[in-house]
């Protein structure tokens, strides 16, 4: 008989795996949607930094 606690773990490791492949898949979505706004600009901040 499997211990009840092990199933959940395993149960618990699928449903991650599928959630990681998901997560993937949107940046996978993301770069090849990249081209179309070419030339772009990045800018990085923070509304914490005063400016200047």
């Amino acid at each position: 008989m499997r211990h009840p606690t092990l199933f959940e773990l395993n149960h618990l490791c699928n449903e991650e795996a599928w959630r990681l492949f998901r997560i993937i898949g949107d940046f996978v979505e993301g770069f090849d949607a990249l081209p179309a706004f070419l030339p772009a600009v990045t800018v990085y901040g923070s509304a914490r930094v005063k400016e200047g």
